[in-house]
């Protein structure tokens, strides 16, 4: 039987790549993103790991996958396409659904903890990691 390991997400680790999306190309008005995956499981359909982004505004449509994300630094007020409307910070815990539809606009530089689950080409369609 295979051993498995236990996977530990420490919240000082900022030694992270642009985050580069195949197939969709960042606007040149976006803020830059960074990020990197510590984990990828069932078959690809499950990543978690680490995103950090400066202040502007990212546009989501459809979001493909279910996030779960944990905040630690920064604000993002959160508007969704029909009007309601969030203000997370640092600490706060918030879950993103799939087909969510709406604007983030980052107030500060974000750093979060995040748990996406979705088929494999969803989840690396946000994280711009495969599992092949």
């Amino acid at each position: 039987m295979a051993q498995v390991a236990i996977i530990r997400l420490r919240t000082d680790q900022f030694d992270m790549p642009l985050v580069v999306r195949p197939g969709r190309p960042k606007a040149a008005s976006a803020p830059n993103e960074r990020g990197f995956s510590a984990y990828l499981g069932g078959q690809g359909g499950f990543a978690s790991g680490y995103w950090e982004c400066d202040p502007g505004e990212l546009k989501l449509t459809n979001y493909p996958v279910d996030e779960f994300c944990n905040l630690f630094e920064g604000e993002i007020e959160i508007i969704a396409a029909h009007g309601e409307s969030i203000t997370v910070r640092g600490g706060d815990a918030f879950v993103i659904p799939r087909g969510f539809s709406g604007i983030w606009k980052i107030k500060s530089r974000a750093r979060k903890l995040f748990a996406c689950a979705g088929g494999p080409q969803q989840v690396a369609a946000i994280t711009g990691n495969s599992s092949d």
